[in-house]
């Protein structure tokens, strides 16, 4: 999944180069490789499988439940006030 959401973001910055390549050139040669580039970017969205509906790195109900066990950063008073 990763990895065609990487891919998904390569594709679009090629998109926007090849868009932005033609408007300064007027080289039509950039409108293929942006079409190819577009084609590319909506095979690898239609990969993904849809977003679950729950986060899967967090499963409980809230990130407050972890609280008590993230490290406590920058704080040098009270670390309860923190």
């Amino acid at each position: 999944m990763l990895n065609d959401l990487a891919r998904t973001r390569g594709y679009t910055l090629q998109i926007e180069l090849t868009t932005q390549s033609f408007r300064l050139s007027g080289d039509e040669a950039a409108l293929a490789e942006r079409d190819e580039a577009i084609a590319a970017r909506e095979a690898s969205l239609a990969r993904l499988p849809r977003i679950p509906a729950r986060n899967i790195l967090f499963p409980s109900p809230s990130i407050a439940a972890f609280r008590p066990a993230l490290p406590m950063r920058g704080c040098r008073v009270r670390p309860a006030t923190c």
